[in-house]
């Protein structure tokens, strides 16, 4: 359903990310995620925004997801109820 509403409501920017996101190369018609997409919702005339635009921070009512930076290497940290997580070298450790 979110994919159906990046093409519907474009100027979202929730929806510029995501388009972007997939709009990748990586993604283009060269897999079974990637096709559909293309096929029924892509606009190759509005690109989207760079996933790596979007702030390293997020915080929601009993959650927060945090991460240094956006490259491969990146080291993430991630806080539900009751439930704590990092990503640092490749691996994902328990806290």
């Amino acid at each position: 359903a979110e994919l159906a509403l990046v093409a519907f409501d474009t100027n979202a920017q929730v929806h510029q990310f995501l388009q972007g996101w997939l709009m990748m190369d990586r993604f283009l018609m060269r897999g079974p995620f990637g096709a559909p997409y293309e096929l029924l919702w892509a606009n190759p005339y509005q690109p989207g925004l760079s996933y790596t635009y979007m702030p390293e921070l997020f915080h929601a009512h009993g959650q927060i997801l945090a991460r240094s930076h956006w490259d491969e290497d990146a080291t993430w940290f991630s806080y539900r109820p009751g439930h704590a997580q990092a990503f640092q070298n490749g691996r994902r450790i328990a806290v």
